[in-house]
């Protein structure tokens, strides 16, 4: 199965994801790009100006009327998707941001800093309510439960810092992985979840207790992402060369969709589940279409 490929970004794409009613792609890349592509002509649709540093995370309000951007700039941007006009800015994070959630019920957005694990602001007005100072190195909000009650803190470093929502009390540390954790998600409404480290082992956690359920070593050093279908059977991971798709919970391989590429990154299903986008090194963005046929 051969992917659509776009000739996106003057540099490495990291981040990639479909509008809420799939009629487009969104592509955060380096030096601050923002893009926008429309699905079937693959063409440009609108680019986001305003960052100047790498685009970390991205999310949407109001069904898709807004879109909000953080980017290593230290800058958290609200933008109109009709016209890509900037409505507002906060810049209180100087030292940049690393990472972007928010709250399935869209009243919290966190943001995490080299100095500041978590900062929960308020939805819509982006009011900072809480702050947690880091207590290490390029660890930032990686997953949000989607009861909002939960978010999942890591990075460099094998452990998992598991904190309450909105509290952000931390409840639980957690031992995960070696040398670093690439990517976390819930899945099987909360009571499963899934993480991925550099050094390739894939596990399956059992959110009651925290135990490891199912491991699978990949083999291989390097950046994962975890990218869940909206059924929430089924799992695809980008690792250097390819992607993959297990079923979940017990990691069955269901599908190897080949990428000549070694540095691959973020990647995303559309909501309906039908098309996969992937983010790459090589300045590309690639889409599967009918991905599970």
């Amino acid at each position: 199965m051969e992917p659509i490929v776009i000739q996106a970004h003057s540099s490495h794409v990291n981040k990639v994801f479909f509008t809420p009613d799939n009629d487009s792609v969104i592509s955060l890349g380096f030096s601050g790009e923002l893009r926008e592509w429309e699905v079937g002509k693959w063409a440009l649709k609108k680019e986001y100006v305003g960052h100047t540093k790498t685009v970390n995370g991205a999310v949407f309000l109001d069904n898709g009327k807004t879109l909000i951007s953080a980017a290593a700039d230290g800058l958290i941007k609200f933008w109109d998707t009709s016209t890509g006009e900037c409505l507002k800015t906060f810049d209180e994070q100087k030292k940049g941001i690393g990472s972007l959630r928010k709250t399935s019920d869209n009243e919290y957005l966190i943001t995490s800093s080299p100095d500041k694990m978590i900062v929960l602001r308020e939805l819509p007005s982006g009011k900072i309510l809480k702050e947690v100072k880091s207590n290490a190195k390029n660890i930032g909000a990686m997953a949000i439960s989607k009861k909002a009650d939960l978010a999942i803190v890591g990075g460099l470093g094998g452990t998992i810092q598991i904190f309450s929502l909105p509290e952000c009390v931390l409840v639980r540390n957690m031992e995960a992985h070696e040398v670093a954790i690439n990517s976390f998600r819930f899945f099987n409404q909360d009571k499963h979840a899934v993480s991925v480290g550099y050094t390739g082992a894939l596990k399956i956690w059992d959110v009651n207790n925290w135990k490891e359920q199912n491991i699978m070593e990949l083999g291989e050093k390097g950046y994962y992402g975890i990218a869940i279908h909206p059924n929430e059977q089924y799992i695809a991971l980008s690792m250097p060369g390819k992607v993959k798709i297990w079923s979940l919970p017990e990691l069955k391989e269901v599908k190897e969709l080949p990428v000549k590429v070694k540095g691959n990154y973020g990647l995303n299903f559309s909501s309906d589940g039908k098309m996969l986008a992937l983010a790459s090194a090589d300045k590309r963005v690639r889409i599967w279409t009918d991905v599970m046929t």
